[in-house]
């Protein structure tokens, strides 16, 4: 892709709405060539299968299969999820329409999910592990001038003390 970004959102943003959009389009495909629902449970090895690639879970933002439910309601007009005694499935609604990139709200609510659940790159632990031990080191020399300044002061306490103390004569 490259070039300018096609939201104001950034090129991150707009390649996570295409990840997204290509896995449901590849959903689709998987649905159509199956020919029938296909449970719920079996959909990530299915696609994975179909598609020669993975079902990336926690890139989409989804945890668990109620996420995954949650998904596939965010195109009703293409998927139609089941709850029935086998557990639930998910099927291609007949002639369903070319799917639809969901509301920007929910995109972005999708893509910030997607962001916090995805394993932290070694070099942001990096940065955070050096901007925390650079502020320690900082209040440790803050609290090495404040007990230095107490020491000066106790020191000047007890010179004034000593000073003001009647000398005895020989």
């Amino acid at each position: 892709q490259g070039g300018a970004p096609r939201s104001a959102h950034g090129e991150e943003y707009d390649n996570f709405v295409e990840f997204v959009m290509r896995t449901m389009q590849g959903v689709r495909r998987v649905l159509v060539t199956e020919g029938q629902p296909v449970r719920l449970q079996e959909l990530p090895a299915v696609f994975e299968r179909r598609c020669d690639t993975v079902f990336e879970k926690s890139r989409l933002a989804l945890q668990d299969m109620n996420d995954v439910v949650s998904l596939l309601e965010l195109f009703p007009e293409c998927f139609k999820v089941d709850v029935g005694p086998g557990g639930p499935t998910v099927a291609l609604l007949p002639g369903s329409p070319q799917l639809q990139q969901p509301d920007e709200k929910v995109a972005l609510m999708l893509w910030r999910r997607s962001m916090d659940l995805q394993p932290k790159k070694l070099f942001d632990c990096l940065d955070t592990y050096r901007s925390v031990r650079q502020k320690l080191q900082e209040e440790a020399r803050e609290q090495v001038k404040l007990m230095k300044a107490q020491e000066a002061a106790k020191l000047s306490i007890a010179e004034a003390q000593a000073a003001a103390m009647p000398k005895s004569a020989p």
